[in-house]
Order: C-alpha cells, then sequence, then structure tokens
C-alpha cells in the first residue's frame, strides 16, 4: 500500500493530486487545501480553527481530548476518530535514538511524525510525504509560523530519522520525503 502525507511546509505545494495512492493523510491544516482520508493533528485548536475538505478519518493525542470532547462539532462528526497515543503501538527499545518523552513516544509529538505512524499502523509499505521541509518559517501558504524555528526543526529531524530509520529497517517501508531541494529516499540496505 502507498500512502502520501501532506504536510503544512512549503514543499507541500509540491503534491500532485494527479497522483493515485491508496491512502492520503492530511497533516494540521493542509486538508483545507487537499481532500484526504486521514487528518492527523495533535493540538486541538487545529481542529476547532479549521476545517476539512470531506470527512476524513481524524487521528489525534490524548492530550487534545478534554478540549476536543468539549466541542460540539467533535461530538457531531462522522469520521473514525482515533487517539494515538492508545492505537498505534510502535515497538521501538528504551534506548538507542527511539527513546520516549513522559508517556508518549517521541514519534508521537509532532503531527507529521505521527501521520508517518499513522501510515505505517494502517499496513502501508510505502510512504511519500510533501511539505516535511523540518526548515523555514513559512508554512505551505506562505504563513509565517512563530513556532517554525530551527531549534524546533533540529529536534523533529531527530526524531524524524529514528522513526524512518526504524520503518525502514525493520519494517521494510519506502519512505520518499520531498522538499524544495529534492528527494530523500529511505528503505532497507
Amino acid at each position: 500500500m502507498h500512502t502520501v502525507i501532506i504536510s503544512n511546509g512549503p514543499s507541500a505545494n509540491l503534491y500532485d493530486t494527479q497522483v493515485d495512492y491508496d491512502v492520503r493523510i492530511g497533516v494540521n491544516w493542509t486538508v483545507e487545501k487537499w481532500p484526504c482520508d486521514w487528518w492527523v493533528f495533535n493540538d486541538a485548536v487545529t481542529f476547532t480553527r479549521h476545517r476539512a475538505l470531506g470527512q476524513p478519518n481524524l487521528l489525534t493525542r490524548r492530550s487534545a481530548m478534554p478540549v476536543l470532547s468539549a466541542n460540539s462539532r467533535w461530538a457531531t462528526y462522522r469520521g473514525d476518530k482515533l487517539v494515538a497515543d492508545d492505537t498505534i503501538k510502535i515497538p521501538w527499545p528504551r534506548r538507542g535514538p527511539a527513546h520516549r518523552v513522559g508517556r508518549t513516544a517521541e514519534w508521537c509529538t509532532y503531527s507529521g511524525l505521527t501521520a508517518i505512524g499513522l501510515a505505517w499502523w494502517l499496513g502501508s509499505n510505502e510512504i511519500t510525504i510533501f511539505g516535511m521541509d523540518m526548515s523555514g518559517e513559512l508554512d505551505h501558504v506562505g504563513k509565517y509560523e512563530d513556532h517554525r524555528k530551527e531549534s524546533r526543526w533540529k529536534r523533529e529531524r531527530k526524531s524524524y530519522d529514528a522513526l524512518t530509520y526504524w520503518l525502514a529497517r525493520h519494517k521494510h517501508v519506502v519512505i520518499h520525503r520531498v522538499t524544495m531541494s529534492g528527494t530523500q529516499e529511505i528503505k532497507a540496505r
């Protein structure tokens, strides 16, 4: 199964809607521009501020549930709703690059990485990612975001490298990350 993930970075605009992927996962507010099968967001405010095209299934984190449970739109939402911390178990070792942050695995700290975990959990053996540039301060619509700083990208790249290495080496998933400067392919050697 080949899954596409559309995340928030500028390279999201390189996504070709004419390519027929088996599953389309939108991260945060990219679902306002591109229809997706799944909508992944870790912060409740994303759901309350944005509207997805159609009714994609939802994946979020347990920490967002108190706010979402009180939201009337959440209560009437027709798609499947899953909580990443409770549903997707990535059996990383307790030591090494795949470490835990509090009670949540590091892969579940950022919405884009949560989307990668979802793609694996759904059974993908190939994942193509757009918009996961992990650099710069502008999102895919050119909007400045103050949390998009190099210190954040450094942490996210470390977690991304650990997750994608594990998926390639131990689960034989091929990952293509498309950025403005080219495509990086990660696969088992």
